[in-house]
């Protein structure tokens, strides 16, 4: 059977998976690197005040089978772009274009 690893790219740099699991699927695979997603995102992003982390899966010929980003975004205006719901554009308070609702 196919061994593949995760490897994971936070705020520290890259850490490599060099022990690697086996998967009877590919499917499989991507189920359990779905499956243990949450718990790296509470590590590294509420534990270690990262606020961004990639975790990428490859076989053992190092080709990348499965990729997945995330990040957590700080809000530093009233506009649109950091609002979590999209706003109509309208006149807001920060101006022309911008959101009329507080973020």
């Amino acid at each position: 059977m196919p061994r593949y690893y995760l490897d994971l790219y936070n705020g520290d740099g890259l850490t490599v998976d060099d022990d690697g699991q086996v998967f009877e699927t590919r499917e499989r695979l991507r189920r359990e690197a779905i499956r243990i997603l949450p718990d790296i995102v509470r590590d590294e992003i509420i534990e270690n005040d990262h606020t961004a982390i990639t975790v990428k899966v490859r076989d053992e010929d190092g080709r990348q089978i499965f990729r997945w980003h995330g990040s957590e975004r700080t809000r530093t205006s009233r506009s649109s772009r950091c609002c979590p719901i999209r706003c109509p554009p309208t006149t807001g308070p920060a101006g022309p274009g911008s959101c009329t609702r507080p973020c």
